[in-house]
C-alpha cells in the first residue's frame, strides 16, 4: 500500500465518523494593528488591517475540518483547515491551518506558501459564540524573493477577535 493511500485510509478512519453528526461553522476573525515611531526627530506610522475567515464542519465532539481565507494590506493565502474546539460554553479551541497559496504584493506579486496554528478561548454569548485567538503564522517565499529585499521567510504572532458561529 502506497503513502498516498496510507493518508487517505487514516483520515477517513479519523474523520468520517466524527463528521457523521456535524455542523457547518463560520469563524470570521479581525485584528487592527497600528505603529509609530520616532527616529532622531522623526515620526512615521503604519497601520495593518488582518480578515481571516474560516468555514467548515464541527462535529459533536468538537473536530473542525474546513478552508481558511486571509487577507492583510499586503497578503493574501488560503488553504485547508484542521481543529478542535469545545462545546462547552467558555473554553479553549485548536486549529492549525496550511497555507498552499500566499501570494505577497508588498514589493510586486511574489508567491510562496505558509502555515498557521491557533490557539484559543471561546466564549458563549447568546447565539454567537466569542473568540480570542493568538496565531502563530509562518511564510515561505523561496530564494527568488528579491524584490521582497531578500525576505525568504516571516513569521509573527497575531492576536485577534472575532465570532465561532454554528448552523
Amino acid at each position: 500500500m502506497n503513502l498516498t493511500k496510507l493518508r487517505c485510509l487514516l483520515f477517513t478512519a479519523v474523520f468520517l465518523p466524527a463528521l457523521s453528526e456535524a455542523s457547518v461553522f463560520l469563524r470570521p476573525m479581525a485584528l487592527y494593528l497600528y505603529n509609530s515611531q520616532t527616529v532622531s526627530g522623526t515620526s512615521s506610522g503604519s497601520s495593518r488591517m488582518l480578515f481571516d475567515a474560516s468555514v467548515g464542519y464541527m462535529s459533536d465532539h468538537g473536530w473542525l475540518l474546513g478552508a481558511i481565507y486571509q487577507n492583510d494590506s499586503q497578503r493574501t493565502s488560503y488553504g485547508p483547515s484542521v481543529g478542535w474546539s469545545t462545546s462547552k460554553d467558555l473554553g479553549p479551541f485548536v486549529a492549525a491551518h496550511y497555507f498552499y497559496k500566499v501570494k505577497d504584493q508588498a514589493a510586486g506579486p511574489i508567491d510562496g506558501s505558509g502555515y498557521q496554528a491557533d490557539f484559543g478561548i471561546r466564549a458563549q454569548l447568546s447565539k454567537f459564540v466569542l473568540a480570542f485567538q493568538v496565531a502563530y503564522k509562518h511564510y515561505s517565499y523561496g530564494s527568488s524573493s528579491s524584490s521582497l529585499g531578500g525576505v525568504e521567510a516571516e513569521t509573527r504572532v497575531d492576536p485577534s477577535i472575532g465570532l465561532f458561529i454554528t448552523f
